[in-house]
């Protein structure tokens, strides 16, 4: 009875044993098995984030330029323009400015006028943007008093009802009928910069 008793506990013993090395295997992975799929992963992160990066930077590119083409812009803006009296002949202007003299900072109300009064027609607005030489861009300009919500003035193509998908903006300071004011240049567009 010993015997069999001790046969009965061997079998057991060694049954478990091979559930117990069978089992030993369940979970585990093979070492190769973890690196290629790290490897894969890896690889896969990197051109995902060269993608993004790229992206971004030459989004950045173009917004940089889009940027430097408004700062251009408010710069001519802050001369006399060529010739200074301009306003009266439009069509031999070579630049258009709203200063009165090229000493000063003060805003001459005429030719703010005319440049608002271009900006309607949709032909003369075209010969703005030929004359300012902002490509594809869009402008739009308001002078204001500081703490004032309304414009005093405002000329180019107004962008508030278009909803842009990329607005660049400067502003500069100057003075209008002895107030201080400030002139806010803004390029836009609907499409994709660039």
């Amino acid at each position: 009875m010993m015997d069999e008793s001790m046969e009965n506990k061997a079998r057991a013993t060694s049954g478990n044993c091979a559930t117990l090395k069978r089992r030993s295997f369940r979970g585990q992975y093979f070492s190769f098995d973890a690196i290629a799929a790290s490897i894969i992963f890896i690889i896969a992160v990197s051109i995902l984030s060269s993608y993004w990066f790229g992206i971004n930077s030459v989004m950045d590119s173009q917004t940089d330029r889009m940027n430097i083409e408004a700062m251009r812009l408010s710069d001519t803006l802050m001369t006399t323009g060529y010739p200074q009296n301009w306003n009266m002949n439009i069509g031999g202007a070579n630049q258009l400015g709203l200063l009165k003299t090229q000493a000063s900072n003060e805003f001459d109300a005429a030719k703010i006028i005319k440049m608002r009064d271009y900006s309607f027609d949709p032909a003369d607005y075209g010969k703005l943007k030929g004359l300012f030489k902002i490509g594809g861009y869009e402008f739009y300009g308001q002078i204001r008093k500081n703490g004032t919500s309304a414009p005093l003035y405002s000329f180019g193509k107004d962008f508030s009802a278009t909803s842009p998908t990329n607005i660049a903006s400067m502003q500069r300071i100057g003075v209008l009928d002895g107030e201080f004011v400030y002139l806010r240049v803004f390029l836009w567009t609907n499409s994709s910069v660039g």
